[in-house]
């Protein structure tokens, strides 16, 4: 087991790797990359009326706003290394079967003309392997994958269920990767620590409001 092997889905903020390739980047609703959005949705959530109120709103949406781009960030990351990873899959499958390909028609040139000097230098018309195509596969692929288009996604999906033997070992380039995404777990740490503290103190702050109000009626 890898150092990077307790990595898990919600330190990317997702449910599953999975969404790495098979889901759109962004999704209905999220705001991710509208910090006006971002905060008008937020802002209807914590419900401020009082300034100070108003005021920890503020900073407690500029931390999840933080939090969110460090995530997007992380996310990025992966599926970088997944997208490199799927590309050096079709080369190396499409290597191993050109290679393939060569020993057997070795053996039936060497069959037929009973020389095996004869066979050894015939093989010399295809004895190089030339990974162009196999990248270009790889890449219309991955051009599906990025579109964020649910139907496109799908197709390469299917596509690689069908081209690679073990798709699933795709995704553990995630863990492989762990390292790159150190510098900003340390940032997401001390995010996640103020967050916790700043909407401790404003769920207090509402809840002292809350009697305040009670106690004026």
């Amino acid at each position: 087991m890898t150092q990077n092997s307790h990595l898990l889905p919600s330190d990317f903020g997702l449910n599953s790797f999975q969404e790495l390739i098979y889901q759109p980047t962004h999704r209905a609703g999220d705001h991710i990359d509208d910090l006006d959005a971002f905060r008008d949705a937020l802002l209807t959530d914590l419900a401020p009326i009082r300034p100070h109120e108003a005021v920890m709103a503020e900073n407690i949406i500029m931390i999840e706003w933080d939090i969110a781009q460090i995530l997007i960030q992380k996310r990025h990351i992966a599926r970088s290394a997944i997208f490199d990873e799927i590309t050096n899959q079709y080369v190396k499958l499409a290597k191993q079967e050109f290679y393939e390909e060569g020993r057997r028609q070795r053996l039936e040139e060497k069959e037929q003309n009973d020389d095996f000097f004869a066979s050894i230098t015939s093989f010399g018309d295809y004895d190089v392997f030339d990974p162009h195509d196999a990248k270009i596969a790889a890449s219309k692929v991955i051009a599906q994958l990025k579109s964020g288009k649910v139907d496109q996604i799908e197709k390469a999906q299917v596509r690689i269920k069908v081209d690679l033997p073990s798709p699933e070992t795709i995704l553990a380039v995630v863990y492989e990767t762990g390292s790159k995404y150190r510098e900003l777990d340390d940032v997401l740490t001390e995010l996640e620590k103020r967050r916790r503290r700043i909407l401790e103190d404003y769920k207090n702050l509402q809840s002292a409001r809350a009697i305040e109000v009670k106690a004026a009626e």
